[in-house]
């Protein structure tokens, strides 16, 4: 659940922040506005993925999934429990909620493709590696339903400090 959260909460955030340009905005203008929001949050992720390039014979593939996992969890529990003064600052706020995806790349984003891909036999890789990845979308529809369910009846910083 905590790696899909980036893309679930993406669409709160562009209005919470004040992307999306506004109630009264035209579809072009909100696209802009979103558009905005997506370049600056793949500034800070797109590093993540060099990251992992440039670390991930060095530290290993284990030690980048666990550190992206617990930096993500942290970043939300900070978000989630500083909410309503974090999201008054639109800067600190697309900061933090950037560095999810940074530790998101630099972390379970790159090694849920390299282990599979290293792990498995070449004459079932493709196949096992599907199993592996149709499991883990098994899992999340799972926790996503019950997970959107809770959504509804929390607030929104209770919810992102749940996700931790």
């Amino acid at each position: 659940m905590l790696f899909y959260a980036n893309s679930l909460f993406s669409a709160t955030l562009i209005l919470s922040l004040g992307f999306g340009g506004g109630p009264g905005a035209s579809p072009h203008e909100q696209s802009l506005e979103t558009a905005k929001f997506q370049l600056i949050i793949a500034g800070i992720a797109i590093p993540g993925y060099w990251c992992s390039v440039f670390f991930i014979d060095i530290i290993g593939r284990r030690f980048i999934q666990l550190q992206g996992y617990f930096m993500m969890a942290i970043l939300y529990l900070i978000i989630g429990t500083w909410y309503d003064k974090i999201s008054s600052n639109p800067g600190l706020f697309l900061f933090l909620y950037g560095c999810t995806f940074f530790f998101s790349n630099f972390g379970p984003n790159v090694t849920t493709f390299v282990i599979p891909a290293e792990v498995f036999p070449t004459n079932v890789r493709a196949t096992l590696h599907g199993f592996a990845a149709a499991s883990g979308k098994v899992s999340l529809s799972l926790s996503l339903s019950l997970s959107l369910s809770l959504s509804f009846s929390l607030s929104f910083s209770l919810f992102l400090s749940l996700c931790t």
